[in-house]
């Protein structure tokens, strides 16, 4: 990827996060940097790459989601939450080699988008993972480590 361009796809994900979020009046509990700063504690450098998916990429990834990108549960009562054609990767280094990797995203909740964070070993195994943002009238819950500690060491398989 040519380096000139990552703090302009820097500033559009800060945007298009801005624009996701903003209307939202949920409950922030984390910032993007924090989020990492937690997934990646003992990171020297966390590289940023953003990933535009072409039209048979997206359809394949789609595919492998159950053939949605934004999955609404029955009855949501959450905004729409935009489907998008790329991905940002964020990935960690320590000592020059890469460690692990996260992403984040955002999804519809049952009263509103719930925004996370998923941080995986270079293997695809989940490390951790964490709820920045959540619009739920008992959305506590979704954010608790004895909730979210279900999903550690799982793999796509």
């Amino acid at each position: 990827m040519n380096k000139s361009l990552i703090p302009s796809l820097i500033v559009v994900f800060i945007l298009v996060g801005i624009i996701l979020v903003r209307p939202c009046a949920g409950v922030v509990l984390l910032t993007d940097d924090a989020a990492l700063k937690q997934m990646f504690p003992d990171a020297d450098n966390v590289i940023t790459e953003n990933i535009v998916l072409d039209d048979a990429q997206l359809d394949e990834v789609k595919s492998q989601l159950g053939g949605k990108w934004v999955l609404y549960q029955s009855g949501s009562k959450s905004k729409k939450v935009g489907e998008e054609n790329n991905c940002t990767f964020y990935f960690a280094e320590k000592d020059g080699e890469k460690t692990g990797v996260a992403l984040m995203e955002t999804q519809p909740g049952k009263w509103g988008p719930v925004k996370y964070i998923i941080a995986l070993d270079m293997t695809g195994k989940v490390k951790d993972l964490a709820v920045m943002l959540y619009v739920e009238k008992r959305g506590k819950p979704i954010a608790r480590r004895r909730f979210l500690g279900q999903f550690i060491g799982k793999t796509s398989a």
